[in-house]
């Protein structure tokens, strides 16, 4: 990388705002938000519990939520209780049409913060609270995934400034800002393929890890200028072009992390039924052979998955925009969380797991629809898989696992897994 004055020194602030329109169903809700989670409950909501005078709904809430032990946990956090939920019928404070009682008979003062705020997600970024949705709730994924436009900039006077004035500061939340442009543009870059601007997006994490380690002969701002220029030149398009597919490798990680993610965890009707389109879209069954879902896969994505996101590109885009701001991607906790590590490269392995592994669920879905895929599928399936990731805590520590050990950490080895 060749040294010269950098120029980029503003950013536009970008902020999610899809949440604020966001409208719980109710009882029209296809799912039940209150079955198949750990709900908690804070010390503050349990005292008012405790207080409630006598009645039906008092007397099963004093069955019903449990304190954790105190001697394993201090009484301010927010995990000071839970609700007993049974996976076969949910949190037993619904009632049969499946409304939260507590809210209906006491008022939303009533409810835990994690109740009341479901799928709502608020965090904090220098000082500014940013709210994203949880695309394990139906009605989110959909005004998510299918919105046009989803991304709006702030206006040119919303711009923020980052300091490039010291050569080698290795402290990557200060450009958090510029990052965050950076991703945003180039996932809605057009002009490359998706599975380009991935790469492109996986090195650019790289090359961010290896600033922050001080390897790099020039700082951030530097580095931002020349990949934005290498973008916009295409340069790169001739040797992305070079790497290969192998949907074999492809297929055979998809299924070992579904393995992964349903655990022996409780399943919803939703996955479960996206379980089995994707089966049935592949042809897997007991008695065939790898081969022979490989040709499924191959036939699924050809015939009906492809023909179907060319015109509907802006859905996985969608996924990836959600993605990154929900996920504070590349820094995750470290924006908050002054004893975490930045890895870029590990955020975007993760980013490339999930993504893999709702890729292939979706070509076996639209092998088992045909024609009839629609928007409808595409929406059931990612909301049903990202349920069940919230699920399952220990399901990305086990997929980066996974991909260590078969050596697919390496940016290539990813693209192969990315790219049909």
């Amino acid at each position: 990388m060749r040294c010269r004055e950098p120029s980029l020194r503003q950013s536009n602030l970008i902020r999610p705002s899809y949440a604020e329109s966001f409208r719980c169903l109710g009882s029209a809700c296809e799912e039940t938000c209150c079955q198949g989670w750990n709900i908690h409950i804070d010390k503050a909501t349990f005292d008012k519990y405790q207080a409630l005078p006598a009645g039906p709904l008092a007397s099963l809430i004093q069955i019903s939520v449990k304190a954790v032990d105190p001697a394993a946990t201090p009484a301010n956090l927010a995990a000071f209780a839970f609700i007993n939920v049974s996976p076969a019928t949910g949190c037993p404070l619904q009632s049969e049409d499946h409304l939260c009682r507590v809210h209906s008979e006491l008022g939303e003062a009533f409810l835990s913060p994690i109740c009341a705020s479901f799928p709502r997600r608020t965090q904090a970024v220098d000082g500014l609270d940013e709210t994203t949705v949880s695309l394990a709730c139906p009605e989110a994924a959909r005004q998510v995934l299918l919105n046009t436009q989803l991304v709006l900039s702030a206006p040119a006077a919303q711009t923020v400034a980052w300091d490039d004035s010291a050569s080698g500061n290795r402290d990557m939340t200060a450009y958090f800002w510029p990052i965050r442009q950076f991703g945003l543009n180039l996932i809605l870059d057009r002009s490359y393929p998706l599975w380009q601007r991935l790469f492109l997006l996986g090195g650019f994490c790289q090359c961010l890890d290896a600033v922050a380690r001080g390897e790099e002969g020039c700082d951030f701002p530097t580095l931002l200028l020349e990949f934005s220029e290498t973008i916009g030149s295409g340069s790169l398009r001739t040797a992305m072009q070079r790497l290969p597919a192998d949907p074999a490798v492809q297929l055979n990680l998809s299924m070992r992390l579904l393995k992964l993610c349903l655990g022996n965890l409780w399943m919803s009707a939703s996955v479960a039924d996206t379980i089995k389109d994707f089966r049935n879209g592949i042809g897997l069954n007991a008695d065939s052979s790898f081969q022979s879902h490989l040709a499924g896969y191959a036939a699924a994505y050809q015939d009906f998955y492809a023909p179907f996101f060319l015109l509907h590109q802006e859905i996985l885009e969608n996924y990836l925009v959600d993605f990154i701001f929900r996920e504070l991607f590349p820094f995750g906790r470290i924006v908050s969380a002054a004893e975490s590590t930045f890895d870029a490269s590990k955020a975007f392995t993760l980013l490339a797991a999930r993504l893999v592994l709702i890729k292939s669920l979706l070509v076996g879905v639209a092998g088992a629809h045909k024609q009839a895929f629609s928007t409808e599928h595409v929406v059931h399936t990612i909301q049903s898989v990202s349920r069940h990731f919230e699920h399952n805590s220990k399901f990305f520590d086990q997929a980066y696992e996974l991909l260590t050990a078969n050596n697919l950490l390496s940016l290539p080895a990813l693209t192969t897994l990315l790219r049909n």
